[in-house]
């Protein structure tokens, strides 16, 4: 008995140096986000939809605030957000032109808009550095409302009060509105590269019809 226990305790004293020799199995990394302590900087093209398909580009900068919450600002430029209550008031002068009866009439209307905006974006990780994410933004774009006639395909847009016609605000001018957008995408970190897609809807508080487009782009950033 008394070699038993003497075996039984020379038995604990080894098992005790062991666990103290061995490492302790280490616990599976968590989830760690792109660094939020950096900031970006990153460019950005696509396309946009609404009552036309044009094009989009742009820039935006931001930083991370908290570990999936992040603020930035954006600027850039979409080539044509004509609304078809545009396209109608367009058609209704290109009409009345042509029934004068001094040649075809012709008509196009193009209207860019350039924008500037803040926003905040939020980040639902899911794994490793995948982060789809919901963004929101509230600026102003500068709208620009160009529509231009043409009699046997030359431009009579400047001589359009001598035939009785005085393009509106709805056809004609530049002015500042409201912007405000709303959408979501994917954000992938590579180093310190950053890669972006998304979509957004975009509110333009235009009068007398306001302005509904989809913007989609995708973008290449650098942390820093």
């Amino acid at each position: 008995m008394k070699r038993l226990l003497i075996a039984i305790a020379l038995l604990g004293v080894a098992g005790s140096a062991w666990a103290q020799a061995t490492p302790a199995t280490q616990a599976a990394p968590a989830y760690a986000p792109y660094d939020e302590s950096r900031r970006y900087v990153a460019a950005t093209i696509g396309v946009t939809f609404g009552n036309k398909t044009s094009s989009t580009f742009g820039a935006e900068a931001g930083m991370k605030v908290a570990e999936v919450f992040e603020i930035f600002a954006e600027g850039g430029r979409m080539t044509d957000v004509t609304t078809s209550g545009t396209d109608t008031a367009a058609g209704v002068i290109g009409t009345y032109l042509g029934a004068l009866g001094k040649g075809s009439a012709t008509w196009s209307v193009k209207t860019p808009a350039n924008y500037g905006a803040v926003g905040a974006r939020y980040l639902f990780p899911l794994f490793g550095n995948f982060e789809p994410y919901v963004a929101m933004t509230l600026g102003v774009a500068n709208v620009d409302k160009q529509a231009s006639f043409a009699l046997n395909g030359a431009d009579i847009t400047g001589a359009l009060p001598a035939l009785g016609v005085q393009l509106g605000s709805d056809l004609s001018g530049r002015g500042n509105k409201v912007l405000f957008t709303l959408g979501g995408g994917v954000r992938v970190p590579f180093g310190r590269l950053l890669v972006d897609a998304g979509g957004r809807y975009c509110r333009i508080f235009t009068d007398p019809q306001g302005t509904n487009v989809l913007r989609f782009s995708a973008g290449v950033g650098f942390k820093f």
